[in-house]
């Protein structure tokens, strides 16, 4: 049955349609941002992540309650519908090929859901009704985040990036596993992935990915300092970098045109002290952390200018965005904020 889903606003902007991989979208009408405005709450259930596919938002909660997981029709803003949910017990990552999503659990759920920790693949081609299709957890370790390159799915966790071959519809074929230190949120661009981990960004090449991903490069960063999140744009790519002293924490550009001689570009202080899901649009690079979602105007790598943040009650992880809206999922709700 389709729920309505109560939000505190009238969105009449036409929605334009996204996608999910490289988190420069070409598809898109150029947006320019001067500021933010909270302008409504998705009551969905708990909010961990979020991915925007055309009209629709797939979710993902990072507890046990019965709505880990749903899909979201958008496609008249002013009154969004919640098509379906299943329960995964803590879901972590979700990636989406037009008709399979990846999604990890950490167990708790019910049903096919009912595991200790896997990686799943969920038949959504009926949108109001999702089906398990497969699930395979050679490559699992408390995931973060998942992301596609062709057929090749990458989950992101807190020891290893398991590689799974997603050729074959509804099926996860391991492959092999990456060690990693805590990565959490990455990218990829092209034939090029990204992540940070500890004190180190991670260049890597996939373009052999199904047989092997290759290191291309490594930034550490000096000192007891905390490495979070990742986005690619062309030769630069983006990160936040800080420890526990309030004036000590920045998100930093780098250049990676020289993968083996990565360097730092520039750094503009951010008021968080972890960062966590990066994603680069037209001029602007747009990042959670905290209990924030952060605007930074990055039109001159070597000049980045904070444009405007908004701080809310509850940790920030996964985001995306719709036309002039992005979707923040904030723990225990998804919000709504205006890119004005």
């Amino acid at each position: 049955m389709i729920k309505q889903i109560f939000v505190l606003v009238s969105l009449s902007l036409a929605l334009i349609v996204t996608g999910c991989g490289s988190s420069s979208d070409n598809d898109r009408t150029p947006i320019t941002i001067e500021s933010l405005s909270h302008t409504g709450t998705l009551d969905v259930g708990q909010g961990g992540d979020v991915l925007a596919y055309k009209n629709y938002l797939f979710y993902i909660g990072w507890s046990s309650n019965a709505d880990t997981f749903g899909i979201v029709d958008f496609s008249d803003p002013a009154d969004p519908q919640l098509l379906s949910s299943l329960d995964m017990g803590s879901a972590y990552g979700i990636a989406f090929d037009g008709r399979y999503a990846y999604v990890e659990t950490d167990g708790g759920g019910s049903g096919d859901f009912a595991t200790t920790g896997s990686m799943f693949a969920i038949d959504c081609d009926d949108f109001t009704n999702p089906l398990y299709s497969d699930d395979n957890d050679a490559g699992y370790k408390s995931a973060y985040s998942n992301y596609l390159y062709g057929d090749i799915l990458f989950n992101f966790s807190d020891s290893i990036i398991g590689v799974y071959d997603v050729s074959t519809p509804g099926q996860l074929n391991w492959l092999y596993n990456i060690p990693s230190d805590d990565a959490e949120f990455g990218d990829i661009q092209g034939s090029k992935m990204a992540m940070t981990g500890a004190d180190t960004f991670t260049l890597f090449d996939i373009s052999n990915s199904a047989t092997e991903t290759t290191v291309l490069g490594t930034y550490n960063f000096e000192g007891n300092r905390s490495a979070y999140g990742a986005a690619l744009d062309g030769n630069t790519a983006y990160t936040f970098n800080g420890d526990s002293v309030a004036d000590d924490r920045y998100v930093y550009a780098l250049d990676i045109s020289d993968p083996a001689n990565i360097s730092v570009i520039s750094t503009v202080p951010v008021d968080i002290d972890a960062g966590y899901k990066f994603m680069v649009i037209d001029d602007y690079l747009l990042l959670t952390g905290t209990k924030s979602f952060i605007v930074v105007d990055i039109s001159d790598p070597e000049n980045m200018v904070v444009v405007d943040s908004i701080t809310f009650s509850e940790y920030t992880w996964g985001f995306d965005v719709i036309g002039n809206y992005a979707i923040v999922a904030a723990s225990s709700t998804f919000e709504i904020v205006e890119l004005q």
